[in-house]
């Protein structure tokens, strides 16, 4: 896998992004064509106490959590956070990108979802 360093100029700053419904039909839909070959689904977790977690079915690859960031968090990110990659393959380099156009959060983490995961994933040939 190859990823080519782009470099963000200004004009990105304003640009908008048409957002994903938070529908888990749709992400996996969105996922599946940007190449994750089913049987690979998205599902929402409803919370996290045992019965909940109970309907999510098993072999969990990826967990995304949507929310909205406010000042604090960013602040916090920026001075207090440290990322530590700490899964079973410490040899897989950690992929990430920050979102830069609003509204493309859904996006950004189904790609993040998808391109930490990988390995354990089936890919089409020549769809990324």
């Amino acid at each position: 896998l190859k990823v080519k360093k782009l470099r963000i100029t200004a004009n990105y700053k304003y640009m908008k992004w048409i957002p994903l419904e938070s529908d888990p039909v749709l992400f996996s839909y969105y996922a599946n064509e940007l190449g994750l070959n089913q049987p690979y689904e998205i599902h929402e977790v409803w919370g996290l106490d045992d019965d909940l977690l109970s309907m999510v079915p098993t072999s969990v690859v990826a967990v995304i959590l949507l929310f909205p960031c406010t000042q604090a968090i960013n602040e916090f990110r920026n001075t207090k956070c440290v990322l530590q990659y700490s899964a079973g393959d410490t040899t897989q380099p950690v992929f990430w990108m920050k979102q830069t156009v609003g509204n493309a959060c859904g996006t950004v983490a189904i790609l993040h979802s998808i391109l930490n995961s990988y390995n354990q994933l089936t890919i089409r040939k020549d769809s990324f």
